[in-house]
């Protein structure tokens, strides 16, 4: 006998990437809302109420039609009621305008019962392929819709949908343990921390995400591994790196399936950006944390460290890059920097940080009188002038400004 379990409801993955406070009780993945009470079912719980009604059987293969549910997280939790898990690390777009017309209806569970029927025997891998063909050849081609005032338009949307085989979490989760332990002693290595936490944020930044908070929280896992590869100098990093895609690619995904322009593997993760809000990333690793994954890995701690760490050394890997953008004369490269300088040297400023910003004041006194960034110069020259802010360093920042401002003519004599 097989046992197929079909879900059909929302999703938000791992935690409830919505919520802005810390909540006592939340829904780890958002299955339903819960719509007869106040209380919400975690994950651990859903998976203990599925392990309680199986009475010591488990499924052959679960189905999510419910968006974010293809996580790293969510399939680890699973592994001890299902072999198989078919879901999306994506949202799962649904197209009925207007009203009837059903451009695209997702997951159609219908094909793998009609394969299950017509084959009681059918393998795994042939009950994936036609739930997930079926689903991703609905997105091929451009569609019509009609907006709310009657104007039709052509639109075409990104999906992803895999199968994975949920016994082989436990080989991946520990492949990525060893390196996560790895990184992490690298970034708080004074010698190899710079270089290991600038490739590890530009793999971030670089990789396939997904919705959550600001889309800066859920990432293509595959994805990140390569970025993270191919931007780390660190040789060890890179093997690493290769034998948890080995184990996504040979092992853990059976089948899957991507829209063009998707860089989707099949499995995401959460790994959020250090930019996330304090509040938020208070609100979210509070309910991250519950998670067994996070409790099995380290995964947690070096999201944790790497926080901490860009935080502390985001405006001097900023200054860096401005100061090699300035040798190279990569005046694009120097007004994009300058965008994000503000945004950092102002946190610098009002935290008393101030060795960054004088750093920054010597760059500027290599560029061209003209090339200098006035509107920042004046930026930065208000927020030393805040209330609560003076005392020597501050004021002597604040008469350089003057200089600077003065040499391009704006500030009178």
């Amino acid at each position: 006998e097989k046992y197929i379990f079909i879900l059909f409801a929302h999703g938000r993955g791992i935690i409830d990437t919505k919520s802005l406070t810390t909540l006592r009780d939340y829904k780890s993945v958002l299955l339903s809302p819960d719509e007869t009470g106040q209380r919400a079912m975690t994950h651990h719980e859903f998976n203990r109420a599925i392990v309680n009604g199986l009475s010591g059987e488990k499924f052959h293969l679960m189905l999510f039609f419910s968006c974010l549910t293809n996580m790293v997280e969510v399939g680890y939790e699973l592994q001890d009621v299902t072999r198989y898990m078919i879901g999306s690390e994506d949202e799962i777009r649904m197209v009925n305008k207007p009203a009837g017309m059903f451009q695209i209806r997702g997951i159609k569970p219908e094909k793998l019962i009609g394969k299950l029927t017509s084959n009681l025997d059918a393998p795994a891998l042939e009950l994936g392929k036609v739930t997930i063909d079926s689903f991703i050849s609905q997105y091929l081609a451009d569609i019509n819709v009609q907006n709310d005032d009657n104007t039709k338009i052509t639109v075409k949307y990104q999906a992803s949908l895999a199968l994975v085989d949920c016994h082989m979490y436990d080989k991946l989760a520990k492949s990525i343990d060893i390196l996560t332990k790895h990184l992490i002693e690298k970034i708080q290595n004074e010698i190899s921390g710079k270089e290991v936490l600038i490739s590890l944020h530009t793999a971030i930044n670089e990789s396939q995400k997904y919705p959550s908070f600001l889309n800066l929280e859920y990432l293509d896992l595959q994805d990140i591994l390569e970025n993270l590869s191919k931007y780390s100098e660190d040789v060890r990093i890179k093997e690493l790196c290769q034998n948890s895609i080995d184990i996504l690619e040979n092992e853990l995904i059976v089948y899957e399936r991507h829209t063009d322009g998707s860089r989707s593997h099949g499995v995401s993760i959460f790994l959020p950006s250090f930019l996330v809000p304090e509040n938020i990333y208070r609100s979210h690793m509070s309910m991250y944390r519950n998670s067994r994954f996070s409790r099995d890995t380290s995964w947690g701690e070096l999201i944790d460290t790497y926080r901490a760490q860009m935080l502390e050394k985001y405006s001097e890997i900023l200054i860096d890059e401005y100061e090699q953008a300035y040798v190279s004369s990569d005046t694009k490269k120097i007004g994009r920097l300058n965008q994000k300088l503000s945004w950092a040297l102002r946190k610098d400023a009002l935290i008393g940080k101030y060795i960054s910003i004088k750093r920054y004041l010597k760059v500027l006194k290599k560029m061209d009188t003209a090339k200098r960034p006035k509107g920042f110069l004046r930026y930065l020259q208000d927020v030393l002038k805040i209330p609560g802010k003076h005392h020597q360093v501050s004021d002597d920042l604040l008469k350089t400004f003057e200089v600077q401002l003065r040499s391009r003519g704006e500030l009178g004599n």
